[in-house]
């Protein structure tokens, strides 16, 4: 802890100067730190200043697609040293349009590829299969068309 003082001079009518000590504040410097771990590519621990958001700790970790951030209050000051675990998602939703049967949200395995999705629909016959072709990962909340051939 430090104390932050100020110097008042105070001159008198007869010329002699006075000099006052005064404690304005006392100001805490102690540093926090926050373990980061779970979905995130940097976990550690991380000094900050009292009153640091975790948004801001996050984007120095580097959060992985997967995490879940759904739960956690991403804006909440933090005062003390903790731990802070970052969830993993198992499921991503997805929302599949176009040229299928039953077109709309789906809930695939984190690891899901666009390929991969053949497997999991009914398409048309007017559908464009090349689509199937790619092998990019789905994000989560994606929206992903099935256009006509």
């Amino acid at each position: 802890m430090t104390v932050i003082c100020t110097v008042v001079i105070s001159l008198k009518h007869s010329m002699q100067t006075s000099v006052f000590l005064v404690e304005n504040e006392k100001k805490e410097t102690s540093l926090i730190e926050i373990r980061v771990t779970g979905a995130v590519r940097n976990p550690g621990v991380y000094t900050v200043q009292p009153g640091a958001c975790l948004r801001k700790i996050l984007k120095t970790a580097k959060i992985k697609k997967e995490a879940n951030l759904e739960e956690l209050h991403l804006n909440k000051p933090l005062i003390k040293s903790e731990a802070i675990e970052i969830p993993a998602r198992k499921f991503f939703c997805i929302y599949i349009t176009g040229e299928i049967e039953n077109p709309g949200k789906y809930e695939v395995p984190v690891e899901t590829r666009i390929c991969d999705l053949k497997k999991i629909l009914i398409l048309n016959p007017s559908a464009d299969k090349r689509v199937f072709k790619s092998k990019k990962r789905v994000k989560h909340g994606e929206k992903i068309p099935i256009p006509k051939a």
